[in-house]
């Protein structure tokens, strides 16, 4: 089983935008933003991000979208997201390029827990992956 970093500091942020540069304890106890530790401390093939999926962990979200060219940099090929199973061969279908952004988008169900800027993070993320090759 991988390693686990320590806790942030704080529960949730109080400023989505402080999200982003949360300070985390790297495996050494050194303070570090987010980033640095996402990219430096990787020891396994595989990376958990959880979120709510509310509005003020948007900042998230788009650090993972801009974490991906790196993230493939370093070898990883494959990204997995949380949705609904029925959504899988679509997800592939847009990946290689058969169906639009808008399409992919109207897959989500939007909810009071999934609106519509959550929803075009996600997509977002999915174009990010489709440009990088990644599956």
């Amino acid at each position: 089983m991988g390693e686990q970093l320590n806790q942030p500091s704080k529960e949730t942020p109080e400023s989505s935008e402080n999200l982003r540069s949360m300070i985390l304890e790297d495996l050494e106890g050194r303070a570090q933003t987010a980033e640095v530790v996402i990219l430096n401390e990787i020891r396994e093939d595989v990376i958990l991000f959880g979120e709510y999926h509310i509005p003020e962990f948007r900042p998230l979200r788009e650090m993972i979208r801009d974490l991906l060219p790196k993230l493939k940099e370093k070898g990883f090929t494959v990204l997995s997201i949380e949705a609904d199973r029925s959504c899988q061969e679509n997800i592939d279908r847009f990946l290689r390029g058969e169906l639009t952004a808008e399409l992919i988008a109207s897959e989500f169900v939007i909810s009071p827990t999934l609106d519509r800027e959550y929803v075009d993070d996600w997509v977002a993320i999915l174009e990010q992956c489709k440009k990088l090759g990644l599956s």
